[in-house]
C-alpha cells in the first residue's frame, strides 16, 4: 500500500490545464480505477461528477484526461473537488485507502463507496446511482438561459460546453454574446453563434444562443440594466450601451429598444440579475418581457422586491435562472414542454410561466388538475386546494406555499433513504383575485460562493451553495379580475419617477432627440400604472 505523502501532493494546477495532478514516487506504481457510472434502473451508463478522498484529505487529487468540474472558477470552490467523469472511463494514478463518490446533478442521490487499490492492480467498479425524481418523465427540462466563458480556448470552451452540463444532468444552455471594452478580448463564446451551438448538441444536451443586451454607469454601476436576448437570429446592435461599458458614446438608445428589435425576430427576452437596472419595471409594464431572470450570478434583491410585488399589481411574471460566468452553481429552470424538446418549444414553456428555478431541490405544485403557469377563472366564492412537494439530495430546510407573497402553510424537510422529502396542502376559500406559488425557504443570499463544501449541511448543496427553488405561480382571477395591490402599485410609480431623475443626472446625451427617446420609457410606464391605479379606485 501506499504510505501517506503530504510532500507528494502539489497545489492544483491553473484551470486552463482542465485537471488536477498528483505526482507519484518513482518507485510507486500507482493502478487504475476501471469505473462504469450507470443508472441503477436503466442500466445505461450516466455522465455525472466523481469525486476521489484518501483519509486525512479533503479531497484526492489525480492525474486524469477528465475535465475538473471547477474549470473558469475560483481555486477554492468547493466544485474544484469534482471530476466530470462520462459514465465510462478509467481513472489513472489510484492507490490505497480511498472514498469515491458519484451524482449526475440535482435528480440523483450522492452514491459513496469506499476503496482499497492495491498497486500495480488495476480495480473494475460498477456505481449505480438512484434517482430522486424524474422530471424529464413529465415534460420538465432543465435549462441554463444565463452562460458565458472567457480566459479559455475555443477548443477548450467547445470541450467545458460538451462536458460540464452533461455531467450536471442540464438538458439546455443558452450561449450569450455580450461586449465589454477590452475585457472582451477574452470572451470565448463571442465566437460562437446559432450554427456552431448546434453541432455541439446532442440528443441529450442542446444549446440556444443568444445575447445579453446591457447599460452600466460606470465600468459596473447600475445603469438600464441587462437583459437576455434569446433565440435570436442575429446581434442587435449596439449589444452593450454607453461609455460604462465601451468607454465610449452616449447612453443611448434605452434597453427597450433594442428588445423590440429582438421581438421583431420572435426572440425570448429574459431580464437578469434580480432588480438590477433601472428599466425592468417600465418594460414589464410595456409587456416588452417574457421572464426574469433571479440569482443569476448574483444575489441582489431578493424575491419579495423583485418577482412578489409585479406579482401583486396583476402582472404574468415566469421565473427563470442561470449562472452568468461559468457554471459555478446547479442553478437551472425547469420549463414543462409539451411534444417535442428543442430550445424554441422550451422557451415557449418558459414564456407561458410553466416553470420552477432551483439550484437543487425538485419542486412539484398543483390544485388539482392544474400546475403551475395556469390561470383559474372563478366567478364565485369556493373552495380550491392546493398541494406542493420538494424532493432533494440535502436538507433544504423548510418548505413554503405562499398566497400573495405571504407565507400560508410550511412543512420540513425530512431524510427519506438517501435523499430528503417534503410535502404540504393548503385549503384556501376564494373570495379574492390571487396567485399561489411554492418555494423552499431560501439560503442563497447567506452562502458565499466560496463556502467549504458541506454535502449534507442544512441548506447547502454540495457545492457548498445556499439552496433555493421558487416555482412560477398558479394564478386565481376573480370575476374577472387579477390581483392588484394599489399600494405596491404607488410605490413602483414612484420608484419610475425617481429613475427618470437618476438617468437626468447621470446620462450622456448627444441631443434632445436621443434624450427623450429614453425617458418616454419610464414616462409610458408611469402613465400605464398610472391608468391602472385610476381603475381600481
Amino acid at each position: 500500500m501506499v504510505r501517506e505523502n503530504d510532500n507528494a501532493i502539489k497545489s492544483m494546477l491553473p484551470f486552463l490545464t482542465l485537471a488536477w495532478v498528483i505526482f507519484v514516487p518513482n518507485e510507486i506504481m500507482a493502478a487504475r480505477l476501471v469505473l462504469q457510472t450507470v443508472d441503477v434502473d436503466s442500466k445505461n451508463p450516466v455522465p455525472c461528477l466523481v469525486r476521489l478522498k484518501a483519509k486525512g484529505e479533503t479531497a484526492r487529487s489525480i492525474s486524469t484526461k477528465f475535465l475538473n468540474r471547477g474549470t473558469g472558477l475560483p481555486q477554492n470552490h468547493p466544485s474544484r473537488q469534482w471530476l466530470c467523469f462520462p459514465g465510462t472511463g478509467e481513472i489513472d494514478q489510484v492507490t490505497g485507502s480511498l472514498t469515491i463518490e458519484a451524482f449526475a446533478g440535482p435528480e440523483y442521490e450522492v452514491v459513496k463507496k469506499n476503496l482499497l487499490i492495491d498497486e500495480e492492480v488495476d480495480l473494475h467498479m460498477k456505481l449505480q446511482l438512484k434517482r430522486i425524481a424524474h422530471p424529464g418523465k413529465e415534460g420538465w427540462r432543465s435549462g441554463n438561459t444565463h452562460l458565458h466563458l472567457n480566459k479559455i480556448s475555443r477548443a477548450q470552451a467547445d470541450e467545458y460546453l460538451r462536458t460540464v452540463p452533461a455531467s450536471d444532468g442540464l438538458e439546455l444552455v443558452f450561449v450569450s454574446n455580450l461586449r465589454r471594452a477590452k475585457d472582451e478580448k477574452s470572451y470565448v463564446t463571442n465566437e460562437h453563434r446559432a450554427v456552431d451551438l448546434e453541432k455541439l448538441s446532442t440528443p441529450d444536451l442542446k444549446f440556444g444562443w443568444g445575447q445579453e443586451h446591457r447599460h452600466n454607469y460606470g465600468s459596473h454601476g447600475q445603469g438600464y440594466g441587462h437583459v437576455m436576448l434569446l433565440n435570436i437570429k442575429r446581434l442587435i446592435r449596439p449589444v452593450s450601451i454607453g461609455s460604462g461599458i465601451m468607454g465610449k458614446g452616449t447612453d443611448y438608445p434605452s434597453l427597450q429598444r433594442g428588445i423590440r428589435k429582438a421581438r421583431a425576430q420572435d426572440a425570448t427576452v429574459v431580464w437578469c440579475h434580480n432588480a438590477f437596472g433601472l428599466e425592468d419595471i417600465p418594460n414589464w409594464f410595456s409587456g416588452t418581457l417574457d421572464a426574469q431572470n433571479i440569482f443569476d450570478g448574483g444575489g441582489r434583491g431578493s424575491y419579495e422586491d423583485t418577482f412578489y410585488r409585479y406579482l401583486n399589481v396583476g402582472l404574468r411574471v415566469p421565473f427563470s435562472t442561470g449562472t452568468d460566468w461559468f457554471i459555478y452553481d446547479f442553478s437551472r429552470v425547469y420549463a414543462k414542454v409539451e411534444g417535442e424538446f428543442n430550445p424554441r418549444t422550451w422557451l415557449q414553456a418558459l414564456r407561458q410561466g410553466r416553470s420552477y428555478i432551483t439550484n437543487g431541490p425538485l419542486l412539484e405544485l398543483n390544485c388539482g388538475e392544474r400546475g403551475i403557469g395556469d390561470v383559474i377563472a372563478i366567478d364565485k366564492p369556493q373552495k380550491l386546494k392546493f398541494s406542493g412537494q420538494g424532493l432533494a439530495q440535502n436538507d433544504f430546510g423548510k418548505l413554503q406555499i405562499l398566497h400573495n407573497g405571504k407565507v400560508v402553510k410550511e412543512t420540513s424537510s425530512k431524510a427519506e433513504n438517501g435523499h430528503f422529502r417534503a410535502e404540504l396542502e393548503w385549503e384556501w376559500n376564494v373570495n379574492s383575485p390571487s396567485w399561489v406559488a411554492l418555494r423552499v425557504q431560501s439560503g442563497h443570499a447567506t452562502i458565499p460562493a466560496n463556502a467549504p463544501t458541506r454535502p449534507r449541511a442544512k441548506g447547502v448543496n454540495v457545492f457548498g451553495q445556499g439552496l433555493f427553488a421558487h416555482t412560477s405561480p398558479i394564478y386565481v382571477d376573480y370575476s374577472g379580475k387579477r390581483v392588484f395591490h394599489k399600494e405596491t402599485a404607488q410605490k413602483l410609480v414612484k420608484e419610475m419617477e425617481s429613475d427618470l431623475d437618476e438617468i437626468l443626472k447621470k446620462s450622456n446625451f448627444a441631443g434632445d432627440p436621443e434624450k427623450m427617446e429614453v425617458l418616454r420609457v419610464y414616462e409610458e410606464g408611469i402613465r400605464n400604472l398610472e391608468k391602472q391605479i385610476a381603475t381600481r379606485q
